[in-house]
């Protein structure tokens, strides 16, 4: 008798059990299925241009959608078309590798009820931003050989003093290299002469010089002019820069840039010029001087004659290497 009863309350109890864990099943209900949002991952050479196509969010989500940037690093680097999710370069400035290797975003999606997050990855492929800038002169710069100065127009160099990271215009500042003003005669010889500025704009140190410009007098055909550099003083421990700069065959500037430099400065900079061309210079009011000799050399004995003067030549440098 005992035995039945005990039976019979087992069976009660696990009859119970059953029929409250069945009840609580119930009342929950279907469980509701994650919204699914896709992200974006994408790698695209840095400098693209204003308004190009990075990728579009897609989702699951029913009803009418609207997309928004939530944040983003750097800002304003991304829009995003707010009705179909494209997602495009809204500020190419900020897609430079030297500045921003990688570009992120989270992209916030609604139908009026529920709200989704995503993600935008962006990397950048790091290339040779003096290939890019260049315009007129980007074949032959393509094709030099490492160490070559090629010959650029005004403006590219002007483009590459702009738009390069960490600018330092070395030698003569752009006011004083004012070739409207007053401009007069530095006469070689029949050796050439070797010149270097001193008037402390320098080349910074851990830098990279690019880029040469130089107001050409009047001389001889053919001509030699070469781009020296000295981390050891104004006046001494010059060396050749690359290769014999181009001839220049009239009066005027003349512009060029470097394939390849990866010679860095390891102290303060000095950048000087030898040519047997006449070049330009100009009275300046502030006190400054240059250094020369009369020959091919790399130490400059002389003081110039004229007191605050300086011969007309500049160079571009960057303590960034954002070339091949």
């Amino acid at each position: 008798m005992k035995s039945i009863l005990k039976k019979t309350v087992y069976l009660c109890i696990l009859f119970s059990t059953f029929i409250l864990s069945n009840s609580c099943s119930s009342d929950d209900g279907p469980t509701t299925p994650p919204i699914v949002v896709s992200s974006i991952n994408n790698t695209i050479n840095e400098h693209p241009e204003n308004g190009t196509f990075i990728g579009i969010i897609t989702t699951d989500m029913a009803g009418t959608l609207s997309f928004s940037i939530a944040s983003q690093t750097p800002i304003d680097a991304f829009s995003i078309n707010s009705t179909t999710g494209e997602v495009l370069v809204n500020d190419n400035t900020k897609f430079d590798y030297e500045i921003n290797a990688s570009l992120n975003a989270t992209i916030s999606v609604t139908n009026g009820m529920n709200t989704a997050t995503s993600s935008v990855n962006v990397m950048l492929n790091n290339i040779d931003d003096i290939a890019f800038f260049l315009s007129n002169s980007q074949a032959a710069y393509n094709t030099a050989g490492v160490g070559d100065w090629i010959t650029i127009t005004e403006a590219e160099y002007n483009t590459l003093a702009t738009s390069l990271t960490d600018i330092t215009k070395t030698s003569t500042t752009d006011e004083h290299y004012d070739y409207d003003v007053n401009i007069s005669t530095a006469s070689s010889s029949a050796n050439g002469i070797s010149f270097a500025n001193d008037n402390g704009a320098t080349i910074p140190t851990n830098s990279f010089l690019f880029a040469f410009k130089y107001y050409a007098a009047n001389g001889p055909i053919p001509n030699t002019t070469k781009v020296k550099t000295s981390t050891s003083s104004a006046t001494t421990g010059y060396s050749d820069l690359g290769s014999v700069l181009p001839e220049v065959h009239q009066t005027g500037n003349h512009y060029f840039v470097l394939k390849g430099n990866d010679i860095r400065t390891n102290n303060t900079g000095y950048l000087g010029i030898y040519t047997n061309l006449n070049l330009g210079f100009r009275v300046i009011d502030d006190p400054t001087n240059y250094n020369f000799t009369f020959s091919d050399n790399s130490d400059l004995d002389n003081v110039g004659g004229t007191n605050s003067a300086i011969i007309m030549y500049q160079g571009l440098s960057s303590t960034q290497k954002q070339w091949d």
